[in-house]
């Protein structure tokens, strides 16, 4: 029996090289309604890095974000 295969998808250093300036559509999901969380759940969210801020704006407050993230989260939503 011959199980399916995975498409062949660059590795992160590799698309680095490329010095690409848009993320690649395949990359990309279209936006999508956020889950439903009962209001008496209270979980944690995952940080979310806003690049353009992180590239463009002159006070620290996303590289803050991204810190924290990284630290104390070793992951963080684009």
């Amino acid at each position: 029996m011959a199980h399916g295969s995975s498409l062949p998808v660059p590795c992160v250093q590799e698309l680095a090289k490329q010095h690409i300036t848009k993320v690649p559509e395949r990359y990309l999901r279209p936006n999508q309604d956020p889950p439903i969380v009962s209001i008496t759940t209270s979980l944690q969210q995952v940080p979310v890095i806003d690049l353009h801020k992180l590239l463009c704006e002159e006070d620290a407050t996303e590289l803050d974000k991204l810190d924290y993230a990284c630290k104390e989260w070793g992951i963080f939503q684009v």
